[in-house]
């Protein structure tokens, strides 16, 4: 198997992950010719590993004034259909902003982690909110949905890694979700403060948020319920979820970047 960071199911064989390269690349030749998008509005976007908290973080801010926030994960900045198709897309999210008199875009796609300089040739002035969340609580999580701890390491490991490189720039923000459940009141202001956003505590209360449209993603249904709910401390969940060697596993494999990340 062949490792894609940007797809969510990551594992690929030989020879669909060669196409898939081949069709990037093909579709990406155009690239360097995209002009950055003329805007306005400020523009934010949620990333970091799947199930670390990025959809909280997206639908309670996504209630504050001023803020439109799409109520799924658009994928825009994949490489998949090259830079003139965001654009395109992208530009197509600001109209929809602006005819709601909204000043910031806050978009939430977790792979989007690996698409920072995409992101930044169109939209040099875009800011990064990096969900980081403790690997073991991370990987049990993921280890549900897809029902392996090798994979749940790896899928922690890859998009982690992009996160560290997120982070080396002035233009990101990390926010560990222990706080976001735990300190909930200072960790959501800090990052409303960051992306230019009024802060409103009533963001916090239980109630619909922009994730609560429907939609035929599962998983996404589920986040939406989630996230609609008060916040409340979720810290520490791995213990009744985890065999003991199946944390000291994790704990093994995902160590290195855990340490860089403050989590050791």
């Amino acid at each position: 198997m062949w490792i894609d960071p940007y797809s969510v199911e990551h594992r690929r064989p030989l020879g669909s992950y060669l196409q898939l390269r081949a069709r990037r690349a093909i579709r990406g030749l155009t690239d360097p010719l995209v002009t950055p998008i003329d805007t306005a509005l400020s523009t934010a976007f949620v990333v970091g590993c799947g199930h670390s908290g990025t959809t909280l973080l997206a639908a309670k801010l996504g209630r504050l004034a001023g803020c439109h926030v799409p109520g799924w994960e658009t994928n825009i900045f994949l490489p998949d259909q090259g830079l003139y198709w965001s654009k395109a897309a992208f530009s197509a999210l600001i109209k929809t902003a602006e005819t709601t008199a909204q000043k910031t875009i806050l978009e939430k796609t977790p792979k989007h982690v690996h698409c920072s300089r995409r992101i930044l040739h169109l939209l040099p002035r875009a800011r990064f909110l990096v969900v980081t969340r403790n690997p073991l609580d991370n990987c049990a999580s993921l280890l549900e949905r897809f029902g392996s701890v090798e994979f749940a390491i790896e899928r922690w490991n890859i998009d982690n890694s992009a996160a560290l490189e997120v982070l080396q720039r002035t233009t990101a923000l990390q926010l560990r979700y222990e706080d976001l459940v735990e300190s909930p009141e200072q960790s959501f202001a800090r990052a409303a403060e960051f992306i230019g956003l009024p802060w409103q505590s009533s963001a916090l209360a239980a109630g619909e948020t922009a994730f609560s449209r429907e939609t035929s993603d599962a998983n996404m249904v589920l986040r939406a319920e989630q996230v609609a709910r008060a916040i409340e401390p979720n810290s520490n969940a791995w213990r009744k979820r985890l065999t003991s060697a199946q944390a000291a596993t994790i704990s093994s494999g995902t160590q290195k970047i855990a340490m860089q990340l403050g989590y050791l």
